[in-house]
């Protein structure tokens, strides 16, 4: 079956106790693995011989040969379910949407208890940000499979692309239950429960989400955990990263948690040893320059603020180190 696509809410939220974290800086979860693009085929068994062969087409990306077999076996036998489901898939593959949406709503019509044309359509509708459509083709499908993990992870995207926030936070909820190890799920049911003011419940997906192997799903669980003040968390998350993937971003998140907890000694190591990594690395030489200016080191910190501003220029951190420099000579 298709993968989901990227889900809505996992995005990299930048915070902090002192001043916004480097967003271009970090890695986020738009780099993260999230789903295939494609349509994929389902894990059901093929119906006959010819769907078996368009099966087979499919999975070596020749998809106007299968939909050629397919269209004969449709003719063959009308009332095939998967002749119908892989005609969409090799459709899709063809980039001929219209065409795939009927296939797989006519697959869905004849056994509505084959759960991959409804999965594969949603999608389809999700991806041409018809979220009202996708919802629709969900909830008629979970009449008869209740609690697929596929169609109820759809329904959550659906609703919150609708804006309706409760209630896809519920079905996100659902979605996780029936998900268990699925991290990126936990990671963005975690950051809704944060946003609604449900701040320990959130902490506790995302501690489910840390088990995670992904530097860069890792990274940006920390930045949730670090709006949220649970420092300890993403200073664990971090070294978990860092154990896979050593780069000063992480480096930098990880001083910012560490401002956070008040441990200075801390901190200004990890920012020192961003730059021993890239010395023209613009957030570590940002943020150590707040912190030596928390420490009151005014000449210092000022260094490190102008070498940011002068690195980024307008882009990404640049402009906030621009606006601390000038507040720091400002003070007296």
């Amino acid at each position: 079956m298709k993968l989901i696509a990227p889900l809505a809410s996992l995005v990299l939220i930048s915070a902090c106790s002192s001043a916004p974290p480097p967003a271009a800086a970090d890695p986020s979860l738009a780099d993260a693995p999230s789903g295939s693009s494609g349509a994929s085929p389902s894990s059901a068994p093929a119906s006959n011989a010819n769907v078996e062969k368009a099966m087979s087409a499919i999975e070596n990306q020749d998809f106007a040969s299968a939909k050629t077999i397919l269209e004969q076996a449709r003719k063959d036998d009308p009332k095939d379910p998967q002749a119908a489901f892989y005609l969409g898939v090799a459709d899709e593959g063809l980039s001929d949407k219209p065409g795939a949406k009927e296939a797989y709503r006519a697959a869905m019509g004849l056994d509505p208890k084959l759960p991959d044309p409804a999965v594969n359509l949603s999608q389809l509708l999700l991806d041409e940000q018809d979220a009202a459509g996708a919802l629709a083709v969900v909830d008629t499908a979970l009449k008869s499979l209740p609690k697929h993990p596929d169609l109820l992870l759809n329904r959550a995207v659906a609703l919150e692309a609708l804006g309706k926030k409760d209630d896809a936070l519920k079905a996100y909820g659902a979605a996780a239950s029936v998900r268990p190890k699925d991290m990126v799920l936990h990671a963005a049911y975690g950051q809704l429960l944060s946003e609604a003011g449900k701040q320990q419940e959130g902490l506790a997906e995302l501690k489910i989400a840390a088990g995670s192997d992904d530097p860069a799903l890792l990274a940006s669980i920390a930045s949730v955990q670090t709006k949220a003040g649970a420092f300890d968390d993403c200073i664990a998350t971090i070294g978990r990263a860092l154990a896979q993937k050593k780069v000063p971003a992480l480096l930098v998140r990880r001083g910012i948690c560490e401002d956070g907890k008040k441990d200075d000694k801390a901190a200004e190591a990890d920012y020192q040893a961003a730059l021993g990594m890239d010395a023209n690395f613009a957030p570590a030489h940002h943020y150590l320059g707040l912190h030596l200016a928390a420490k009151g080191d005014k000449k210092s910190a000022l260094e490190h603020l102008d070498k940011a501003a002068a690195l980024a220029g307008d882009k990404g951190i640049g402009p906030e180190a621009k606006k601390k420099a000038a507040e720091l000579r400002a003070k007296k």
